[in-house]
């Protein structure tokens, strides 16, 4: 990762930014994260395993002291910190914030490492020496290597929709990224939510216990469009006041409000997509859901923006219509690929996976 980023991230920069000054300063910061993913990666991998023995509050406790060491950090690695003449901190600019995300990152993996040390599953780990059992890497890499395309798919949505509103300046830019700030605080709990329903809905079909797989995902789902719905209401009512401690300018706060008055109405569809992929991810189809990412972030998007954008007129706000018609077009998809991997693998109907036929009885 580290050094195909090199290769191709550079240039990216300097494609997708404004100017030559915001593509040096994108990669002042990304270059350390990229070179120092070792700590994100590992803690990543941690974590599946105490998803596996039910536990998902560690890496809750872990991203949120993470989040306050890294607010601690930031001040003294961006300007320095010294004792008279003595320089213990040397200011690193924006540097600065990468490494203290670094800092606070390899913190929260030794916690994490320590809490893998004491799961119940770690005595027959040690015992087993960790010797490679050829099969079940080619189950790992099944799924992992489709979860893996999925980020990608992510990932080139944000760059396929920073390449659309890049022409409209560096404040539509700014915006958006300010935007996104807010965006992420609000989906956290579904992130929390498909987290616990993929753990749920994996464990239970290994067990056979459909009734379960089937309940988990309902109130995983029902919870999320609820928790979505509430926060998409609040930040469309106070999108103005949150964006002031993130806009870098008048401009960037009003392009941040118009991306984040039209985006609140993607929750519920987002919600959908998301727990959808997840079950779909449980029920080892994860190539499913890989084909609904990709073809909603990644291709989907290439025609809907400059449909929206320009043969409808709509401009910078037809870019994010783009984005919502994409999000409920497949999350109707991924609705369906539920509903037929549910009857294929449980035996279940759309009456029984949507709850209609438990709440008629």
């Amino acid at each position: 990762l580290a050094i195909g980023g090199g290769l191709v991230m550079k240039p990216l920069f300097a494609q997708l930014s404004p100017d030559p000054a915001t593509a040096q300063a994108g990669w002042d910061y990304f270059s350390i994260i990229l070179f120092c993913n070792f700590f994100f990666l590992a803690s990543f991998a941690l974590n599946g395993a105490l998803n596996a023995v039910g536990d998902t509050v560690t890496y809750s406790l872990v991203s949120i002291a993470s989040t306050f060491i890294n607010a601690a950090l930031d001040p003294l690695f961006i300007y320095g910190w010294s004792l008279g003449d003595l320089q213990i901190i040397p200011a690193m600019g924006l540097q600065g914030i990468a490494w203290a995300t670094v800092i606070a990152q390899a913190l929260g993996l030794v916690y994490v490492a320590y809490r893998v040390s004491a799961i119940s599953l770690w005595p027959h780990i040690i015992k087993q020496r960790l010797r490679i059992h050829w099969p079940t890497q080619g189950q790992i890499l099944g799924q992992g290597i489709p979860a893996t395309f999925n980020m990608f798919a992510v990932s080139m949505g944000f760059v396929i929709m920073l390449a659309f509103i890049r022409p409209y300046g560096t404040a539509a830019t700014a915006g958006f990224a300010a935007g996104l700030r807010i965006e992420q605080l609000a989906l956290l709990p579904a992130v929390g939510l498909n987290t616990a329903a993929m753990s749920l809905v994996g464990q239970n079909f290994g067990a056979a216990r459909y009734d379960r797989v089937l309940e988990s995902f309902r109130k995983s789902t029902l919870y999320a469009l609820f928790v979505l719905g509430v926060g998409g209401i609040l930040v469309f009512v106070f999108a103005e006041i949150l964006i002031q401690p993130f806009a870098a300018s008048a401009d960037a706060a009003r392009m941040a409000v118009i991306y984040l008055k039209i985006i609140t109405f993607e929750y519920l569809g987002l919600a959908i997509v998301m727990l959808c992929g997840g079950f779909l991810q449980a029920m080892k189809y994860p190539n499913i859901a890989m084909l609904i990412t990709i073809f909603r972030l990644a291709l989907a998007p290439l025609v809907l923006m400059p449909f929206f954008a320009y043969t409808l007129g709509f401009g910078y706000q037809g870019v994010w219509y783009g984005v919502l018609t994409g999000t409920y077009s497949f999350g109707i998809i991924a609705i369906a690929c539920v509903l037929w991997v549910a009857q294929k693998k449980l035996a279940a109907y759309p009456a029984d996976v949507l709850g209609i036929r438990k709440v008629a009885s």
